[in-house]
């Protein structure tokens, strides 16, 4: 996954199932400017997710599925 952090802040990025609840936490921390790369690493069942990244004053959503 590669995210993009437009200025310093606390960042959390986080995936949740198609019914809403957090199944996982991918990096929550502070980050400098600058583009990151992560990888998901756990057990993720066949299914939808959602990969939510919440900075200090922005969020964003992207939809994924695993077959």
């Amino acid at each position: 996954m590669d995210i993009s952090v437009e200025s310093a802040s606390d960042v959390r990025l986080s995936v949740f199932d198609i019914s809403g609840t957090e199944v996982a936490v991918v990096f929550a921390g502070h980050l400098s400017a600058g583009n990151y790369s992560y990888g998901l690493s756990g057990n993720l069942n066949i299914g939808v997710y959602f990969l939510r990244l919440h900075t200090g004053t922005d969020q964003k959503v992207a939809r994924f599925v695993i077959k």
